[in-house]
């Protein structure tokens, strides 16, 4: 029971830590709001892209690939040369 209590003085205390703002000393340049802008929109359209092909190839996987490409095989015809 002393656990509990101690643990939850501590959240308590650690919460109100960090609900209670502190006076601030610095100020956002007004470039900072689009910096943080494209940030946000390159960030989000890097998972967005990523999702996206990760699901076309999810969904692809079955369909027969085009009759005009066809990977070349390797063959090993010629003989090793010992040096």
């Amino acid at each position: 029971m002393f656990s509990t209590l101690l643990g939850n003085a501590v959240l308590l205390a650690l919460y109100f830590y960090v609900a209670i703002p502190a006076p601030a000393q610095a100020y956002f340049d007004l470039g900072t709001g689009a910096y943080m802008l494209q940030l946000i929109f390159g960030v989000g359209a890097a998972f967005f892209l990523s999702f996206r092909q990760q699901v076309v190839r999810k969904l692809n996987w079955r369909k027969p690939k085009p009759a005009g490409i066809v990977a070349p095989e390797i063959s090993n015809t010629e003989e090793p040369k010992e040096s």
